[in-house]
């Protein structure tokens, strides 16, 4: 078994872990399979106090969810855009006849310590180039914003936090530091200015902390408590035993070690609906749906959106907007094409 101190009470706080250095903010950066983000805390200096967290979508300020994990390269490999803008950006590319490289779930790439990320055209670019220049993006806008909210900003004052999936071994862990390096965010593997944070540690810790209170008062040792985290690419299931009352700093007892799906995350829903429009359209409307990027484009993201939206147990009328294909799926088209495939499916 395995024991360990997080000396917070947030995840984004774990930077307070390590109190030797002289840092004036925390920045975390949530590297996601299928959304990614970041938060800002200034350093707490009351044990007694909770940090003050504001968290960001680093490609649209008016969106408190996280940005999509996607970025985008022209031919000659060079950055273009991340998250919702590389998408909008790749759909017009197509849309004119063009070509670029598209990146989507190549976190999932690490995982099985893929030398190459797969564009969404089949086209390969060196791993460690599509996680570096997404962690380049993020930080970059954490430290616009910061500067934006405190004036000057000193970067050796600044304790860097990244999120690691518990599944992940040391060699993922050593590959995610050496890609910060390539980011620009630290000079130096062992770098004290870089903590990682596993994500059920700080899932566990939020869940404390945000809880209502009927269950919060709940949380306190002995209790055991089991972690899912569910995210694009993986589902982490980790059991702790808490050794810590509410007013204490976090402590748990990790009595069984990670483990869950390599492929059971959002994502994989995501190929699964487009099997179905597959079924459902035909070949022939599937692929003017295909080609069509912008149209896809849209009805990915509402369906991410009903995804969000979707309550197990609940029934309730989910309306699916289908309309962005246009002329393409007329009312009465789409009529034919639910009957038949409900007489294949009764």
């Amino acid at each position: 078994m395995v024991l360990r101190k997080i000396q917070i009470k947030n995840n984004i706080d774990m930077a307070l872990l390590k109190e030797e250095g002289n840092y004036t903010h925390v920045v975390a950066i949530d590297f996601g399979t299928g959304a990614s983000g970041y938060g800002i805390a200034p350093k707490v200096l009351d044990p007694s106090q909770k940090p003050k967290i504001e968290v960001f979508n680093p490609c649209d300020e008016s969106d408190d969810q996280k940005t999509p994990t996607a970025i985008l390269f022209d031919n000659a490999f060079k950055f273009i855009a991340f998250g919702s803008q590389a998408l909008t950006k790749y759909a017009e590319i197509l849309d004119d006849g063009g070509s670029a490289l598209l990146f989507q779930t190549y976190k999932m790439h690490l995982l099985h310590m893929d030398k190459n990320a797969m564009s969404a055209d089949g086209r390969e670019l060196a791993l460690m180039t599509v996680i570096s220049q997404t962690l380049k993006f993020i930080a970059q806008k954490a430290m616009d914003k910061l500067t934006e909210q405190v004036g000057k900003v000193v970067p050796t004052k600044i304790r860097w936090l990244l999120t690691v999936p518990a599944l992940w071994s040391e060699e993922h862990k050593q590959f995610m530091r050496k890609a910060a390096i390539e980011a620009g965010i630290i000079d130096a593997l062992d770098s004290q200015q870089l903590l990682l944070c596993l994500e059920p540690e700080g899932a566990s810790i939020q869940c404390r902390e945000d809880s209502e209170e009927s269950l919060r008062s709940q949380l306190v040792k002995p209790k055991v408590v089991m972690v899912l985290d569910c995210g694009g690419g993986t589902v982490d299931i980790t059991v702790h035993r808490l050794l810590c009352g509410l007013s204490e700093r976090f402590l748990c007892e990790e009595l069984l070690p990670s483990s869950g799906g390599c492929e059971w995350g959002s994502k994989f829903v995501d190929q699964y609906f487009e099997k179905f429009l597959q079924e459902l359209f035909g070949a022939e409307l599937y692929a003017t749906y295909s080609k069509n990027a912008m149209a896809r484009l849209d009805i990915l993201k509402h369906f991410e959106m009903l995804k969000r939206k979707f309550c197990p147990g609940v029934e309730e009328r989910t309306r699916l907007q289908l309309s962005y294909l246009g002329e393409d799926l007329t009312s009465q088209k789409l009529g034919e094409l639910l009957a038949e495939y409900n007489k294949k499916h009764p």
